[in-house]
């Protein structure tokens, strides 16, 4: 993982696992797949998949895009959940998910990150038979990044930056430079992620 950053030691050790593993997952799609196409330039659904994938080989148990009653009262109804994950230790973690793609340095990036994080969270509170353990998160995917520039350090800050997202974790992942080089996104290599638990 390029980097890792958390608020609280408050499930460090579940998220971290879950992350590493998401970011070896996408080492391997670049490895077999990077000089055509990289995976997490596409939508929420496809990036709710890596994750799924690393946390199968976290160890954990992954359910994708199942229905499931959300809401309450006059707001009750049938949805879908974007995710949730079995643990090896019999935990259950619902996770909801949003995602953000803007030019790296626009200047409303770190308000639409947080708006797509609050979103999250509220989707993740708004499942009715909620496990006891959930979260919100954002899959940000900037562009206009250029290998001479500074335009990642500047992003990865900004991602490292807890208390301005309102987070309790990020991670951000960066393509390595030699298949970077050869991509048909060279100005897009890497994505970050930023979350915030969500307790009973």
């Amino acid at each position: 993982m390029k980097s890792y950053q958390y608020k609280t030691k408050i499930q460090r050790k579940f998220t971290k696992l879950l992350l590493r593993a998401w970011n070896n997952t996408l080492r391997r799609y670049e490895r077999i797949w990077g000089t055509d196409d990289l995976a997490y330039v596409y939508g929420e659904q496809a990036n709710i998949g890596i994750l799924a994938i690393a946390a199968e080989k976290a160890g954990g148990l992954p359910f994708l895009e199942f229905s499931t009653e959300k809401g309450k009262g006059k707001g009750h109804h049938q949805g879908r959940a974007d995710l949730q994950i079995i643990t090896h230790s019999g935990d259950c973690w619902d996770i909801e998910a949003k995602r953000v793609q803007r030019k790296c340095d626009a200047p409303d990036l770190e308000e639409c990150i947080k708006a797509a994080l609050n979103d999250a969270v509220r989707d993740v509170k708004n499942i009715s038979h909620r496990s006891d353990k959930a979260m919100g998160i954002v899959f940000v995917i900037p562009y206009g990044v250029t290998m001479s520039g500074n335009e990642w350090a500047d992003f990865e800050m900004m991602m490292m930056d807890l208390t301005v997202l309102k987070a309790d974790f990020s991670a951000t992942h960066l393509c390595k430079t030699d298949i970077w080089a050869n991509t048909p996104h060279v100005d897009c290599p890497g994505i970050g992620i930023v979350g915030r638990y969500v307790f009973k």
